[in-house]
């Protein structure tokens, strides 16, 4: 389950999301699906935001991976984040067309 929610300050911005499982990793089925259709997901979502942005937890290796191979660009730390003060990465992608 994913989306984009518009940014409070500036409507062609959007805070991306995604919620996964481990299935998704585990389960070629669900991965190879996951991965076939997540780039049109996107393009989908940058059709009305011309900049893609959120953070994630540091500690998740298999999403970060995920937002490289996706074209996303991290571009700052910010540790003490969220509600247990974790180390999270700020990302961003912008829709060059």
């Amino acid at each position: 389950m994913g989306g984009v929610a518009p940014d409070e300050l500036n409507d062609r911005v959007g805070r991306i999301w995604l919620l996964g499982t481990n299935a998704m990793v585990e389960d070629p089925t669900n991965k190879t699906g996951f991965l076939r259709n997540c780039r049109s997901w996107v393009a989908a979502m940058h059709r009305e935001y011309d900049l893609l942005w959120n953070c994630m937890d540091a500690r998740n290796a298999v999403h970060q991976k995920w937002l490289e191979w996706m074209g996303f660009t991290f571009i700052a730390k910010r540790p003490n984040y969220g509600t247990e003060g974790r180390l999270f990465l700020e990302f961003c992608k912008v829709n060059h067309v």
